[in-house]
């Protein structure tokens, strides 16, 4: 067994079923240094090149010549399965043999008018569409299966394809769409406790959550998707749990993490025949070794990662290898090679619709340009940049995650629902069960008993006087006629019982009926404030998105200008200029910032106060005033408080902000702004004091509020007290103003300790 250290001064060994394409390729991936010059030569060479490896290839694929035989026998019903089988075993390595298969079949699966079928072949279809890199194709057949599969109304066909979907989706950038289809997906293989794609979902569904930044959740998804292929002896889908968690540290530039992972993936990757993502294991620990500068070790991955992908002939990942080839040729100074191989990956990105290829491809071209003082074209991708992005930020931001668990919550509310329902029926039978039998049994008990003392009786009168036989038999008949009586009774007794049971089976349905209409009007409500959040979030993304652009800009060329224009009266003018749309820019950013806040989860961490003021107070050094007003800090010592950084922070700089920026003009007495802060009785006090200007006896019920009177008054947007309150209201906190005798403005926030 190999350390990880001797793994990777071993890892260029490829492993022998592949050494042979691999030979034929070294020699034209090195030549493609120099591709401006030897164009031709190299096209004629990859060719020749590519046809020998698949020849090679070809004849070691005894099992896909098995199923291709089966195939041209079998007319039965279990014909769809094995142009399943085919296709699956084909579409990582022979992607386009694959997608004739997979028309064959879709033709096929239509003549015989099998919803299942058609079903079947649709997402087969799409999922060499994906593997192409042809994502809105990948849509339009995982759509066309989802449809059929609804059809045939097979759980496990629709669960598959909303993965499908969700995958579909993911490489298009619609993260909202993906994560609900995939939670839809994940929700049905739970309920139906399916094994069949469930690794494949769950890895899928952590995608989503590394895009999005939220790198703990995605791992949490691998790792589980890493355990169901432990679970089923599956290495696919190990190599690619273990490719999808390196890459998670990759993301956060823990280089020793990535390369452990990457490493147990490549072990897989050795041990089975998938072309698709040992590249991606490769182009993996070529990035590792491109963040340690070891230049030789990054280019030899780069390259197999490269010659595995043109196999396939992933578009997506050889725009991929292209960007990274351009990082590398960077890196050692080739700056004409790279910005040359980075329009290649941008060529290929452009088709295939990758728009996470096609921004960070724009990002680079930015700082490319950047570093060669290019300012106009770097201007021009910074500007392609931030408008794709700002799209892609658009559908992410329409992804409400509390939403869909709310959704989730209420379908597990319901299936909670219904079991209490079915248990009080089956107690309800149970009590009716038990109160007859207790009836019977009473009765019985009743009747030995009364006939246990008529014959006692009878015996003693028998004993006594033989003439008293008439007497005797005239008292049986009077206790018959009180037995008749009590059976009258009891009858009666009975229906009283079926009744009252009657009377409980009515209310039964009334509650049913109840919970059904609260159920409803809840999830309407629900509905509507889902409707009420996304119009907002859209209104203030929408307006940043079509005003940041062009404010930006017209910022950059304010300072452009004044550094161009002497006279001081257009000075003046571009200075005034300026400085609105700096405060235009400042209240976009703030109702962003009020809109993240809103939707954001908390995360509960422990709050180092000494840290965060200090944070704070850099931040507000660039603040006009600043350097005119005392900041002091009282913290009490030991405070354990635990909360949201972010909120926490957000509340100290808009409370400090608000001081300097209410500060008296006046400079004949020092000016100052105080915060105490200590815990009391299980909360904890955030207490702000300062000399500034104050406030107005008839400002003070609206201090709080979004743009105030007072605020505008003063010049101000009147949003820093407002997003206290917001900050606090989260926390579940209070925010007050102290009305006292002094001078002084006083504040008090009051949050929960947990």
């Amino acid at each position: 067994m190999l350390r990880n250290s001797d793994k990777v001064q071993c890892a260029d060994k490829i492993p022998r079923k592949k050494q042979a394409k691999v030979l034929r390729h070294w020699q034209f991936l090195y030549l493609t240094y120099y591709y401006p010059l030897v164009e031709p030569m190299l096209r004629v060479l990859f060719l020749f090149s590519l046809a020998s490896s698949m020849a090679i290839s070809s004849l070691a694929q005894p099992r896909l010549d098995s199923l291709k035989e089966r195939l041209e026998k079998d007319n039965s019903e279990n014909r769809i399965h094995l142009y399943q089988q085919l296709i699956i075993s084909l579409w990582l390595n022979y992607p386009n043999e694959a997608m004739r298969y997979a028309r064959e079949a879709l033709h096929y699966a239509e003549g015989r008018n099998n919803s299942s079928e058609i079903s079947i072949a649709n997402r087969m279809l799409g999922g060499v569409h994906n593997y192409l890199s042809n994502y809105d194709s990948a849509l339009y057949y995982g759509k066309e299966s989802l449809k059929y599969a609804l059809l045939a109304e097979d759980s496990v066909l629709i669960n598959n394809s909303l993965n499908n979907v969700g995958l579909s989706y993911y490489y298009m950038g619609s993260y909202s769409s993906a994560l609900e289809h995939l939670i839809k997906s994940l929700n049905i293989k739970k309920k139906q406790k399916q094994s069949y794609g469930l690794g494949l979902t769950l890895n899928n569904m952590g995608l989503v959550y590394s895009k999005l930044n939220k790198h703990d959740k995605a791992r949490e998804y691998f790792t589980m998707g890493l355990d169901v292929s432990r679970d089923f002896d599956d290495k696919n889908i190990a190599l690619y749990s273990e490719n999808n968690i390196a890459q998670t540290f990759l993301d956060e530039d823990n280089v020793a993490g990535a390369e452990i992972h990457f490493m147990r993936a490549l072990d897989y990757a050795e041990a089975i025949d998938n072309t698709n993502w040992e590249a991606n294991t490769y182009s993996g620990l070529g990035q590792v070794y491109l963040v340690r500068g070891n230049l030789q070790k990054a280019d030899s991955f780069f390259t197999k990662a490269f010659v595995l992908k043109n196999e396939i002939q992933d578009k997506e990942g050889l725009s991929r290898s292209y960007y990274f080839k351009s990082k590398l040729l960077h890196k050692q100074k080739k700056f004409d090679s790279a910005i040359y191989y980075l329009q290649v990956s941008q060529d290929m990105a452009l088709r295939t619709k990758s728009r996470e290829r096609i921004l960070e491809n724009y990002d680079l071209f930015k700082t490319y340009y950047q570093q060669r003082k290019q300012y106009d074209s770097a201007l021009h991708y910074q500007s392609l940049f931030l408008s794709l992005r700002y799209s892609i930020i658009n559908q992410s931001l329409a992804l409400n995650l509390t939403d869909l668990q709310l959704r989730i919550q209420d379908e597990e509310a319901k299936a909670v629902i219904l079991a209490k329902e079915e248990a009080l029926k089956r107690s309800t039978i149970w009590i009716n069960f038990m109160v007859v039998i207790t009836l019977i049994t009473v009765f019985f008990a009743l009747v030995l008993f009364r006939s246990y003392k008529v014959q006692k009786r009878l015996g003693q009168v028998l004993k006594r006087k033989n003439l008293e036989i008439n007497n005797q038999k005239e008292e049986i008949e009077a206790q018959k006629e009180a037995l008749q009586s009590a059976n009258k009774e009891l009858e009666r007794a009975q229906d009283k019982i079926t009744h009252q049971n009657a009377e409980l089976e009515h209310l039964n349905n009334q509650l049913r009926s109840t919970v059904e209409k609260r159920t409803k009007q809840l999830n309407d409500a629900n509905q509507e404030l889902r409707l009420v959040n996304l119009e907002m979030e859209n209104l203030i993304y929408k307006s940043s998105h079509d005003i940041k652009g062009p404010l930006v800009r017209l910022i950059g060329i304010c300072q452009v200008a004044l550094l161009d224009v002497n006279d001081e009266k257009a000075r003046e003018y571009l200075q005034l200029l300026s400085k609105s749309a700096l405060q235009v820019n400042d209240i976009f950013d703030r109702l962003k910032m009020l809109s993240e806040i809103s939707g954001a989860d908390m995360e509960l961490q422990h709050i180092n106060f000494e840290q965060v003021i200090k944070t704070v107070i850099d931040r507000l050094k660039k603040l006009e005033g600043f350097e005119n007003i005392d900041i002091q800090t009282e913290i009490a010592r030991g405070i354990l408080f635990r909360s949201d950084v972010f909120l926490v922070e957000t509340i100290l700089y808009n409370m400090l902000e608000n001081a300097i920026k209410f500060q008296k003009k006046e400079a004949s007495e020092p000016k100052f702004s105080r915060v105490e802060i200590y815990a009391k009785e299980k909360q904890l006090i955030m207490r702000f004091t300062d000399n500034g200007i104050g406030i107005k006896q008839e400002d003070i019920d609206q201090i709080f509020n979004m743009f105030s009177s007072a605020a505008l008054e003063h010049q101000s947007i009147g949003l820093g007290l407002y997003t206290v309150k917001q900050c606090v209201t989260k926390l579940s906190g209070q925010a007050n103003l102290i009305k006292g005798d002094s001078d002084f403005t006083e504040f008090e926030i009051i949050l929960p300790m947990p």
